[in-house]
Parts: C-alpha cells; structure tokens; sequence
C-alpha cells in the first residue's frame, strides 16, 4: 500500500479532525488538502479528467498558503519529534511540510530545563 493512499481508517479520523474543527470553526489546511486529494481519482474514474485538474491545482494552491502565525497554540512542525528538518518530511503524515507548518496531532520536543 503507498503510504500516501486514503484508506478507510484515515478517512475516518480526516473526518473526525474536521468535525472537531468545526466545532471550533476550524478546518486544518491539511484537512482540506486531504479531502480534495481524496476525490481526484473518483472524479478521473468517473470521467471528470477536468474537474479533477482542477480539484488538484485546488489542493496545490491551499498547500502553498502561509500559516496564520499564532491565533492558537500550536506546535510548529520544526518542534516536533517527528519532522525531519533535513528533507522538511513529516514522520506522521509522510508527507512534505515547511518548518512552520503545524498539525493537531504533533509530538512536541520536550522543553530544555
């Protein structure tokens, strides 16, 4: 399986996070990212080659939005234990994320005493 697939048991908790935003009136660009990606290959499969380019450039122009710098505690991918800052890699998600990027499922770096 590539690691990046959608499966069920990610879809599910993609749509547990993004309930949880909503509560909040949230929604985590990644979320968004992840849904839209998640509907490029049904709409291909379907016949929408349009329609899925354009759910991609979608995908591709959220990723490249800057993060609003500290609305809400966070912890930005840089301290977190499962970024790699060398490839900018997230241990995580397997995917690519900039130093301050953030999700709502970081491993914190402990603080130096």
């Amino acid at each position: 399986m590539n690691k990046t697939e959608l499966t069920p048991e990610k879809l599910e908790h993609l749509n547990q996070l993004v309930s949880k935003g909503r509560e909040f009136g949230l929604i985590y660009k990644f979320d968004a990212i992840g849904i839209l990606m998640s509907r490029i290959k049904g709409l291909k499969l379907e016949g929408s080659n349009g329609k899925a380019k354009g759910v991609k450039l979608a995908a591709e122009l959220l990723s490249g939005l800057k993060p609003v710098q500290d609305v809400a505690p966070v912890t930005r991918c840089k301290d977190c234990l499962l970024y790699n800052k060398q490839t900018a890699f997230c241990g995580r998600y397997h995917t690519a994320f900039p130093e301050d990027g953030f999700c709502s499922q970081p491993e914190p770096i402990p603080k130096q005493k």
